[in-house]
């Protein structure tokens, strides 16, 4: 119990190891929200579909504007849903960062879902979708991020530049 608890409980679910799975699954149930959020990450990182009305279950309806996210991450990573609304939550700066790290979990498993907001008409989004191809580590992001070098506005531009510096040093 405590902080430290919580911050081990992060680290196994962030791991993403299959042998947590049954510690992941026991701690939905806690009494603890955040709790229940770790476990609910971890289990997403997971990808096992079928743990999707368990995490939908421990959430609850309503609840924090990050719960809900946490749900939109569950339905993105578990049952293809679009990404649409982890995109829309980089404009709100409470969300910004925790759907950038959903976002950038998706790359590897979601790509196909990404181009489309790559081209979004607010240079923000363009921006954070740049970093989130970058910080994914994926080489498969290489030529969408590519793509972003020559847009008009210089921090998308910038930041495609610092994704594909990143991305070309993964495959060498």
């Amino acid at each position: 119990k405590g902080d430290l608890a919580v911050a081990a409980l992060d680290a196994v679910a962030r791991m993403a190891h299959i042998g947590s799975a049954p510690l992941l699954v026991a701690e939905l149930a806690s009494r603890s929200a955040p709790i229940r959020v770790i476990a609910a990450e971890g289990l997403i990182r997971l990808g096992d579909p079928a743990q999707l009305t368990a995490i939908e279950t421990a959430l609850g309806t309503g609840g924090s504007d990050g719960a809900v996210l946490v749900k939109d991450f569950a339905a993105a990573r578990l049952s293809d849903a679009p990404i649409d609304s982890l995109v829309s939550a980089l404009l709100q700066p409470r969300l910004r960062d925790q759907a950038r790290g959903y976002l950038v979990d998706l790359v590897g498993t979601r790509l196909s879902a990404f181009p489309v907001h790559a081209q979004d008409p607010d240079a923000a989004v363009r921006r954070d979708i740049a970093d989130v191809l970058g910080l994914a580590g994926d080489p498969a992001a290489l030529s969408l991020a590519e793509l972003l070098l020559v847009d008009p506005d210089q921090q998308v531009a910038r930041a495609a530049a610092r994704a594909v510096a990143r991305l070309r040093a993964t495959t060498m």
